[in-house]
């Protein structure tokens, strides 16, 4: 065992002045910089010397490891969610917030990640001084969590740092307004579709304004709900384009369907939109991709009929529970 650590010792002055950054903590104080390469449950291999050279360390004569982000993140699969959140969460407590970033970048919205991807995203935009995005993401998480009063505070106070304001005419001015302004929304009160509400709100520091529907849970496979105003030629529009965020535990099942003067009602597929986070969905309106009742609803193969004169759009959510979700930004194009 003494040479063993007299070994350590002098490995330990070796590879102090190596670039890699995984560190052993050793139980009698020492510490060694490399790369971990393998591990089991009796000892870890490092590779030291710019990874030209290995040593077998027994884990008996370990402390604790300082991983690199790098080693973390390679262990990781693209698919595993929670893993890539935590990593995530590891690299802001390290203070590495780039890293950190990419990570909450990655996961946000998915199932998987923690609820506080958002705020915790939006904390790591601000050590980096990127105000303006720390600003939008704190604004989007609380969207699903309107009482933290901490992250109120926070935006409140980046508001005022970039000079953002609800009266402020310039910011007025880059609000481009949608059908979500232009038609007036209501509840569809199916009897095969669970209750919902349905206002229009406003943000308070840009005064942009957009559709928040509040869902009830019920014994019903739906939530819709409706605009309606001045019919739409939409005969040379390609699709429908809106921002959606909701704060249900997993993706959103969402479709929407236009009906035309002859109450022909046209559903198209259903689109899976993520929790927890702004996302711009987009449909095809001038394909054969829409179900309707001449073919009893059977398949997604009709075109959407009388496109000159549509006159009113809905919005189907395909969940039984109640969860809230803010409509933004539709147009046609």
């Amino acid at each position: 065992m003494l040479r063993f650590l007299a070994a350590l010792v002098a490995l330990a002055m070796l590879a102090s002045g190596c670039a890699l950054a995984d560190t052993i903590y050793m139980k009698n104080g020492l510490r060694i910089d490399g790369k971990v390469h393998l591990e089991t449950a009796e000892y870890v291999i490092l590779l030291v010397y710019n990874e030209s050279g290995r040593v077998k360390i027994p884990r008996s004569t370990i402390d604790h490891i300082d991983y690199d982000f790098a080693t973390k993140a390679a262990a990781i699969k693209d698919d595993d969610i929670k893993g890539q959140y935590d990593l995530g969460v590891w690299a802001a407590s390290k203070g590495m917030y780039a890293e950190a970033i990419t990570q909450f970048e990655k996961v946000k919205g998915k199932e998987g990640a923690g609820k506080d991807t958002l705020k915790l995203l939006a904390d790591a935009y601000e050590h980096r001084q990127q105000f303006d995005k720390a600003y939008e993401t704190y604004k989007e998480y609380l969207l699903g969590n309107p009482d933290d009063a901490e992250v109120k505070k926070k935006s409140d106070d980046l508001a005022k740092k970039l000079g953002i304001g609800g009266n402020t005419p310039a910011n007025k001015n880059q609000i481009r307004e949608g059908h979500e302004v232009e038609y007036t929304w209501v509840p569809e009160k199916w009897a095969n579709a669970n209750n919902c509400t349905v206002n229009i709100t406003a943000d308070k520091d840009s005064g942009n304004k957009m559709i928040v529907m509040q869902a009830q849970a019920g014994k019903q496979d739906k939530i819709a709900f409706s605009g309606s105003g001045t019919p739409l030629d939409l005969s040379q529009s390609k699709e429908i384009i809106f921002k959606i965020f909701h704060d249900a535990p997993e993706n959103a099942r969402v479709s929407v369907a236009l009906v035309n003067q002859n109450n022909e009602f046209y559903e198209s597929k259903q689109v899976g939109v993520p929790p927890n986070a702004w996302s711009t969905q987009t449909i095809k309106i001038d394909g054969p991709d829409f179900k309707c009742a001449k073919d009893n609803w059977a398949a997604y193969s009709n075109p959407v009929a009388g496109r000159d004169n549509i006159k009113k759009i809905i919005f189907m959510i395909y969940t039984q529970r109640g969860f809230t979700m803010y409509v933004d930004s539709i147009f046609f194009k």
